[in-house]
C-alpha cells in the first residue's frame, strides 16, 4: 500500500468511503500501527473502521466490540468524532443512557450538530428516542441559536409552529424558518408559504406565500397539498396585484399546474381569460405588457387623426397598430386586456371600428373556447363573428368552434349565438340611440333609426320602450315625427301599457300631442 491504512482511514469526512475499505489489507497495518503508536487518535479511528467493515462482513460479537472499544479509544486519544459515532451506535442499539451520555459529550467539545440532533431525538416522533421532552429541546438549540446551522433553526421554528408542542409562537417561528431558508433548508419553505398564506402571526400576503410554495416546488419538495396550496396562493396574489405586478409570478405558476390537470388553476385561467398554454412560454409580462401599451398608444393616436381627417390611410395606421397588439396578446396567451379594450370600442358605436373590434372580439373567444371548451367562449365567439357581418370571418369562426366539439354542443351554441345576435343588435341601437337623444345628437340618433335593419317597432328596451317614446320623452319632436313617417306605430304601448300619447300629454308636448291626436292616436 503506497499510503498506510490509518492515513487513508482516519479521516471523519470520509477520505475513503466507508465502503471502499478493503479490511482484509487494512486490519494488519493497522493494528501494526496501534502497536507502535497507541495514543494516536487517527491509528485508533482507522483500526476501528477496519473492525467495523469486517464485522458488517463477517458479523460476531467480538468483533463488534472491538469496533466499539477502538472508538472510545480514539475519543479520549483526541478524536472528538467519535462520540457522535458512539451515540448513534447505541442509539441503533436502544441503549438510551449511552447514547445521550455520548452525544453529551459530543455537545460539551462544540458539535452544534450533536445539539441539533439531541434535540430531534427529544421531541420528534420519527426519532426511536423514548424519553420526549420539549422545553429541554427548545432551551438545548437556543444555545446554538446565533449559529449558521439551517438545522438548528429550523427545529427552533418548528417547536414554536406546531401545535402539538404546545409552545406556538409564529413571531418566533417566523424568524427561524426564515433563517433557515436563507441558509438552504428546503422544508422551511413550504412552512413559511403557510404562514403567509394563512396569516398565522403576520398579515397574509399572498405573494410571498406564492413565492415560498414555488420555492418549495423548485427545491423537490413532496407535500401532498403543495399543488393545491401554490394554487389558491397564485390565484389570492392575482387578485390582490395592483398594475399587474405579480402577474407573471400568478400566471406562469397557474399554468404550470393546469399543464399537470390541476382543475382549481384551469378554472382560474379560463376565468381570467388566460390560455392555459400558449406560444410564449413562460410569459415575461412586463415585455407584454410594455409591447402592448406601445401599440395601443399607436392606436390611440391614429384614432384621432382618423376623427379629424376620416382619411383611410389613418383608419388603416389604426388597423395596423391594432393587429400588431392582438398579435402580442395572442401569442403570450392574454386575452383579457384585449377582450376589454375591443368591448369598449364596440360600445362606443357602430363606427368603422365596430366591425373589426367584433373580429378580434371572435379570435380570442375562439382561442379560448379551444383552449377551455366553454360553451360561453364558443358563443361569444360565434357572436362576435356574426357582428362583423363578414361571412368567411363567420365561416372561419364556425369552422374552429365546430372542429372543437361534437356536432350537438355546436347547433346548441349556434342557436345560442344566433338568438343574442338579434336582442345585441336591438339592445345595441336602443341604447346608443337614447345616449343620442339625451346628448341633444339628434343627426346620431337619426342614423340609429335609418342604419338599422331591424323593424322600428321592434327596436325596443327590456321595458318595451320602443324608440318613438323615447323621441317623445327626451323632447325631440322632430325625431318622433320623423319615427312616425317611418312608419312607427303610434298605439305602441310599453310594458307599462302607456302608449306615444300619454307620453306626450306627461311631457305637456303639446304640439306632439295635436299630431298625434290628428293621427288618431289613442291614449
Amino acid at each position: 500500500m503506497s499510503l498506510t491504512a490509518h492515513e487513508r482511514f482516519s479521516e471523519p469526512s470520509g477520505f475513503v468511503e466507508y465502503d471502499d475499505i478493503d479490511w482484509r489489507q487494512a486490519l494488519p497495518v493497522c493494528e501494526q500501527a496501534v502497536v507502535e503508536r497507541p495514543d494516536d487518535y487517527k491509528v485508533l479511528y482507522s483500526l476501528s473502521r477496519a473492525y467495523s467493515r469486517q464485522f458488517d462482513e463477517l458479523g460476531g460479537k467480538e468483533r463488534q466490540e472491538r469496533f466499539y472499544d477502538y472508538t472510545v479509544k480514539s475519543y479520549w486519544a483526541g478524536f472528538g468524532h467519535a462520540a457522535w459515532i458512539l451515540a448513534m451506535e447505541n442509539l441503533e442499539s436502544k441503549k438510551w443512557d449511552q447514547a445521550i451520555y455520548w452525544i453529551d459529550l459530543n455537545i460539551k467539545d462544540g458539535s452544534v450538530r450533536a445539539i441539533n440532533k439531541k434535540a430531534i431525538w427529544l421531541y420528534s416522533n420519527n426519532e426511536v428516542y423514548p424519553y420526549k421532552n420539549y422545553q429541554e429541546a427548545v432551551t438545548l438549540l437556543k444555545t446554538a441559536a446565533d449559529s449558521d446551522n439551517q438545522y438548528i433553526h429550523y427545529n427552533l421554528a418548528a417547536l414554536h409552529y406546531y401545535d402539538e408542542y404546545e409552545m406556538v409562537d409564529y413571531d418566533y417561528a417566523l424568524t427561524h424558518f426564515k433563517k433557515a431558508s436563507d441558509l438552504g433548508h428546503p422544508s422551511s419553505l413550504y412552512a413559511l408559504g403557510e404562514i403567509y398564506h394563512n396569516g398565522f402571526g403576520t398579515k397574509k400576503d399572498p405573494v410571498k406565500s406564492t413565492e415560498y410554495y414555488l420555492a418549495a416546488k423548485k427545491a423537490g419538495s413532496t407535500i401532498k397539498n403543495l399543488d393545491q396550496r401554490l394554487s389558491q396562493s397564485a390565484m389570492n396574489a392575482w387578485r390582490s396585484s395592483e398594475e399587474y405586478e405579480y402577474y407573471d409570478l400568478s400566471i406562469n405558476t397557474l399554468r404550470s399546474l393546469a399543464f399537470n390537470g390541476d382543475h382549481e388553476a384551469i378554472i382560474f385561467l379560463r376565468q381570467q381569460r388566460v390560455a392555459s398554454l400558449p406560444d410564449n412560454t413562460p410569459l415575461d409580462y412586463f415585455l407584454v405588457h410594455t409591447q402592448g401599451e406601445a401599440y395601443l398608444e399607436s392606436a390611440s393616436k391614429y384614432l384621432d387623426r382618423y376623427q379629424a381627417s376620416q382619411k383611410a390611410e389613418d383608419r388603416k395606421k389604426v388597423y395596423n397598430a391594432w393587429n400588431r397588439y392582438v398579435d402580442v396578446m395572442v401569442a403570450n396567451g392574454v386575452y383579457s386586456e384585449p377582450i376589454t379594450y375591443f368591448s369598449h370600442v364596440v360600445e362606443q358605436g357602430y363606427g368603422p371600428f365596430f366591425e373589426m373590434s367584433q373580429r378580434y372580439l371572435s379570435k380570442m373567444y375562439a382561442l379560448l373556447f379551444i383552449d377551455y371548451k366553454s360553451k360561453y367562449d364558443g358563443i361569444k365567439a360565434l357572436t362576435a363573428a356574426m357582428l362583423t357581418d363578414d361571412k368567411e370571418i363567420f365561416e372561419s369562426v364556425a369552422s374552429r368552434v365546430s372542429i372543437a366539439t361534437d356536432r350537438a354542443s355546436y347547433d346548441d351554441m349556434l342557436v345560442a349565438a344566433d338568438r343574442n345576435y338579434g336582442h345585441y343588435n336591438i339592445d345595441f341601437v336602443i341604447n346608443r340611440y337614447e345616449q343620442a337623444l339625451k346628448n341633444n345628437r339628434p343627426g346620431l340618433a337619426t342614423v340609429y333609426i335609418k342604419e338599422s335593419s331591424i323593424d322600428i317597432d321592434d327596436r325596443r328596451s327590456t321595458d318595451g320602450v320602443s324608440m318613438l317614446h323615447l323621441a317623445i320623452w327626451h323632447n325631440h319632436t322632430d325625431i318622433a315625427m320623423l319615427l312616425i313617417e317611418e312608419g312607427a306605430d303610434i298605439n305602441l304601448a310599453d310594458r307599462q301599457g302607456h302608449k306615444p300619447l300619454g307620453y306626450a300629454i306627461h311631457k305637456q308636448n303639446m304640439t306632439l300631442t295635436q299630431y298625434l291626436k290628428g293621427l288618431g292616436a289613442k291614449n
